[in-house]
């Protein structure tokens, strides 16, 4: 199923670059220049995902995200605030603000994918949480329903016998229960390597940089090294 995404800037040039990033992502994407587009586009289409640039004229981005997070039926919707600031302390307000997300800017492809992937994630795991809630409590009502609909042993007195209770079923949700935990095991052993692929790219980043600092630092102490006219 074909995954959509809003991206709601005011600049222009911003709304067809992160449009050209998540198209190649196989995202259908809509953009907006205003919260006030976004609204409207929000209510009628229900994307998966939306984008909202941190400064824009009127309603900015946090204003905007909070309007969402305060309406039930957007509510559920991941937002994504897409910033230049990508301080540790904005990154924090975005989030307790109800990002899912902060992208920087210009965004880069390798700054999507991870962005992408950690979303998927989180919502995977949000909806196994979730249906392992509702199995147990599934479980929690037909174990009462059954002591409740249970006859109590009794000696009717035209009979002269004892009648026995059925035995008690084992739950049916029981497989369903061991699906969901193989579940939750697989999408704990993928983050497990997502996190560490992570890692790596950010250590061979680290370490590209730093070859390069090294190489331009040598490349200045040479020139500064020579004599003058030479």
């Amino acid at each position: 199923m074909e995954r959509t995404a809003l991206v709601v800037d005011d600049s222009k040039s911003a709304r067809f670059a992160l449009r050209r990033h998540l198209e190649s992502h196989a995202f259908k994407v809509d953009t907006a220049d205003c919260a006030t587009d976004a609204y409207r586009i929000v209510h009628e289409q229900r994307p998966d995902l939306i984008f909202l640039d941190h400064i824009m004229p009127g309603i900015d981005g946090f204003e905007a995200m909070r309007k969402f997070k305060q309406d039930p039926e957007t509510a559920a919707i991941p937002i994504v605030i897409c910033s230049s600031n990508e301080g540790e302390a904005f990154i924090s307000e975005a989030r307790d603000q109800g990002a899912a997300d902060v992208l920087p800017k210009p965004p880069t492809p390798e700054h999507l994918q991870r962005l992408l992937t950690s979303i998927e994630l989180r919502e995977r795991e949000l909806e196994i949480e979730a249906s392992l809630s509702a199995a147990q409590n599934g479980d929690a009502v037909d174990e009462a329903d059954v002591l409740l609909d249970a006859p109590v042993a009794a000696t009717p007195a035209a009979a002269g016998f004892l009648v026995e209770a059925p035995a008690v079923p084992a739950p049916a949700a029981d497989a369903e229960l061991q699906a969901l935990r193989a579940r939750v095991s697989a999408l704990e052993q993928r983050l497990d390597s997502e996190l560490a692929e992570l890692r790596a790219q950010f250590a061979r980043e680290l370490d590209e940089a730093g070859r390069k600092a090294l190489e331009q630092f040598a490349q200045s102490l040479l020139k500064a090294s020579r004599p003058h006219g030479a």
